[in-house]
């Protein structure tokens, strides 16, 4: 396996999966990003995935499909907060003026030690959070609900087995 990159993992997880739509994001030397539509569900996700060579690094972002609303992302990222809390893996985050929601999660790695599966395990997780957790998100963007009623909605609808 020497001279195998980060990069080629990535490339043949791709491959496996028969991801079409992949684009190159321009990237510095030694940083490698791709961007595709990744469907989980009935959802499609914009997934990210970033990997810095020289450091040894894979970072997956998995955006939802939809955004935060202004006056509402506070009480979002107060649930994100009491969901991160209990994620071994990853992080739910709105981030930019866009207020995009995402899922991030970020790991050392090696390529004589990354498998195109652990990719498929963190983009899997992510969608599967989203696909947890998007009863709650939409009570909070748009039905009004607290941050803390809705993590209580959650365990009363039995969505919480990942997530609380």
């Amino acid at each position: 396996m020497a001279g195998k990159a980060l990069k080629d993992v990535v490339d043949a997880w791709v491959a496996r999966e028969e991801i079409r739509g992949v684009r190159e994001i321009d990237r510095p030397d030694g940083e490698y990003s791709i961007a595709f539509d990744y469907n989980i569900g009935d959802q499609t996700f914009e997934v990210f995935v970033d990997v810095e060579e020289e450091i040894g690094f894979l970072s997956v972002y998995v955006y939802a499909p939809i955004r935060a609303l202004e006056s509402r992302v506070d009480e979002l990222i107060r649930l994100f907060n009491r969901k991160n809390g209990h994620l071994r893996v990853g992080s739910l985050e709105v981030v930019g003026e866009r207020r995009s929601i995402r899922y991030r999660a970020s790991m050392p790695a090696r390529p004589d030690a990354l498998l195109p599966d652990d990719i498929e395990r963190l983009v899997q997780l992510g969608g599967d959070l989203f696909h947890d957790a998007f009863p709650q998100m939409m009570a909070v963007l748009f039905g009004s609900v607290s941050a803390h009623d809705a993590g209580e909605m959650g365990k009363a609808y039995g969505r919480d087995q990942m997530l609380n």
